[in-house]
């Protein structure tokens, strides 16, 4: 018998204009590689690479926005 393995998905909420920027990000990643992507494939990329750095920025920007209320 085989062993359901769970795989932890989970879903994240983006505005309409984000989902549609993915789009035509899926739909230029197409056009110029003949591979069309899922914009789920383009999200977990910008995890996988560039999670540290969006961290990073937005703790700069928070302590930016604390010193200005002082």
């Amino acid at each position: 018998m085989k062993k359901e393995t769970k795989r932890g998905d989970t879903t994240v909420r983006i505005n309409e204009n984000r989902k549609l920027e993915l789009k035509r990000r899926v739909l230029e990643i197409g056009n110029k590689t003949g591979e069309l992507l899922k914009p789920s494939e383009i999200v977990n990329h910008l995890i996988d690479n560039y999670l540290d750095d969006a961290v990073k920025d937005l703790i700069s920007k928070e302590e930016l926005k604390k010193k200005k209320a002082m």
